[in-house]
């Protein structure tokens, strides 16, 4: 799925729905991770980073940013609505993202695990096996 902006755009919802709507179970693909509370830490707090280029980071939490990562990186409507129906939708079985450059691996739910993966050009990889 798209989100190389950190937003998903409206026609991403109604295709994730229709996929979804299919019954089949899902595992998402995209570049940015969608933001939680401990990978915003990790980010943040433990790798000083300017902005956890987190995608769907809740407002109170981009107040620290500067101002050109708060401009490209505020969630839209479009986008916190494509997150909920990810959270919401039990078909859905792995989120896969990238971006930040480290192997990590974040609760989205209870029962759904976003999977980062590290960077290519550090030799870094990951093998999932589906079963």
């Amino acid at each position: 799925m798209d989100n190389g902006y950190y937003l998903f755009a409206e026609p991403a919802l109604e295709a994730f729905r229709r996929e979804a709507a299919r019954g089949y179970p899902l595992i998402l693909l995209m570049h940015n991770p969608i933001h939680t509370d401990e990978l915003y830490r990790e980010m943040m707090v433990i790798r000083k980073r300017e902005c956890a280029y987190l995608v769907g980071t809740p407002e109170e939490q981009l107040a620290c940013y500067p101002p050109e990562r708060l401009r490209q990186q505020r969630p839209d409507a479009a986008t916190l609505a494509f997150i909920d129906e990810v959270k919401t939708c039990p078909q859905l079985k792995a989120v896969l993202a990238g971006h930040l450059h480290f192997h990590y691996e974040t609760a989205l739910t209870p029962t759904l695990t976003q999977y980062i993966t590290g960077a290519g050009f550090h030799g870094e990889s990951r093998e999932i096996e589906l079963i």
